[in-house]
């Protein structure tokens, strides 16, 4: 183990030659000579105990069960340096209060392996953290945050977004192939293993760095999507500008013709590797083809709407995955009658994050997806609904009006209701009198 896991199993110097992606540095813009860590911390499930103090350290409000929290910390090619904890996981052992115990404890390993300028990847837990790390010369990188009020955010904060989340998914990627590939860490443990758990855990991180292949590598092809992810960085959304100076996602400012997806035919054709390079990614199009089957499911067809005076500009209403009554608008312009990738001019969504031009939101790449690619290869959609193999007691009762209804009460119904109503008026009074007195 201490030759595969913990802050000295390497030298920060082979750290940053063998483990640190060129491609995080173009896009955090980082010093060479600084290490990025990406850190998070993950979730042990364990038995209810039955001591009652132990009970209720080990209960997460959040997962409404007894776990435990292990915090880690990766490199950008998804080496895992360090393992700590684990943790309690009540309120008072969050993400933001588990690292700032790290930094302030005597003598923290923490803090003695990070220097001045290095960087930390983190996310939106880890919020109230973020002064403390600056008071050490710890530079910090965190998906933006929603101000109150405002319901969708800038391009600016969600391209810096997308930035983030392009480097950070290595931890969970490290988090998911410790349990997938020792299934005891990804079950329900019995409280017994609580003495040794944090050393178990550590074993395993330690093999997997021995025996497993990064799960990033320098290449080309990343360097150039990195720098042209950054050149995007501070480019503005000028479908978003165009749709919101003409009121487009209002019905009655805009004219449209409504068609099908087989009657789109102007639609550029479509490859996957055209789908990744405009997404940046690969999980929007792994994400594409339920969010179609979701919005096909809702709709009878997969309905566009073209504008009448505008070129290759469409729009599209799209219901959303976790609130039933949300609808989302989305925008795309495209050039008519070419393909690839260039043929896509720009998108715009109406939901959160989707007003950024790093990659698009799931609800732009599934209409891409669909529209570009999937109706080309004469493929049906994969219908298979597990939802339908479970039974649903949340059946809708309709409700009569019929003024008739109420004469077929029997005569009991209608004691009780008379007895009710007297003890009602009784118990009434009695409160009228003590009010009185």
């Amino acid at each position: 183990m201490p030759t595969n896991l913990g802050y000295q199993h390497k030298s920060r110097e082979d750290l940053i030659a063998q483990d640190q992606c060129r491609f995080a540095e173009i896009l955090l813009k980082a010093d060479p000579e600084s290490i990025i860590v990406v850190a998070d911390g993950t979730y042990l499930y364990i038995q209810k105990p039955s001591d009652c103090v132990l009970q209720r350290k080990t209960y997460s409000n959040h997962k409404c069960r007894n776990l435990v929290k292990p915090m880690m910390f990766v490199t950008t090619t998804g080496r895992i340096i360090s393992a700590d904890g684990p943790f309690f996981a009540n309120n008072r052992n969050n993400d933001a209060s588990i690292l700032k115990d790290l930094i302030e404890k005597p003598e923290s390993e923490l803090m003695n392996f990070l220097q001045p300028n290095d960087v930390l990847v983190l996310d939106r837990g880890f919020r109230d953290v973020l002064d403390l790390l600056t008071e050490n010369n710890i530079k910090s990188v965190m998906p933006e945050l929603l101000q109150r009020k405002q319901a969708q955010f800038t391009t600016e904060q969600a391209n810096s977004s997308r930035l983030t989340t392009m480097i950070r998914w290595v931890v969970e990627g490290a988090n998911g192939k410790v349990k997938n590939k020792y299934g005891f860490f990804d079950s329900t443990i019995p409280v017994t293993y609580l003495p040794k758990l944090g050393n178990l855990y550590q074993i395993g991180c330690a093999l997997i760095n021995a025996y497993t292949a990064p799960m990033r590598t320098d290449s080309d092809e990343l360097a150039q999507l990195a720098e042209s992810a950054v050149a995007k960085a501070d480019q503005e959304n000028e479908l978003q500008k165009l749709v919101e100076s003409e009121n487009l996602h209002r019905r009655s400012r805009a004219k449209w013709d409504s068609l099908n997806a087989t009657q789109l035919v102007q639609f550029p054709v479509l490859s996957l590797e055209d789908l990744r390079l405009l997404t940046m990614g690969s999980y929007q199009v792994s994400l594409a083809e339920e969010y179609t089957k979701f919005h096909c499911s809702e709709a009878s067809d997969y309905n566009v709407f073209l504008h009448k005076k505008i070129s290759g500009l469409m729009k599209i209403q799209m219901k959303s995955r976790f609130r039933r009554s949300k609808t989302h608008i989305l925008f795309i312009r495209f050039y008519p009658g070419t393909n690839g990738a260039s043929g896509i001019q720009d998108w715009y969504c109406r939901c959160q994050a989707g007003a950024r031009i790093i990659g698009s939101c799931g609800h732009v790449a599934s209409a891409i997806w669909f529209l570009g690619f999937k109706k080309h290869t004469n493929e049906p959609l994969n219908q298979c609904n597990l939802s339908t193999m479970i039974m649903d007691a949340a059946t809708e009762v309709e409700v009569s009006d019929d003024s008739d209804s109420d004469d077929e009460e029997s005569e009991e119904d209608d004691e009780y209701d008379d007895t009710f109503s007297l003890i009602s008026h009784f118990f009434t009074g009695i409160n009228i009198c003590f009010c009185y007195r």
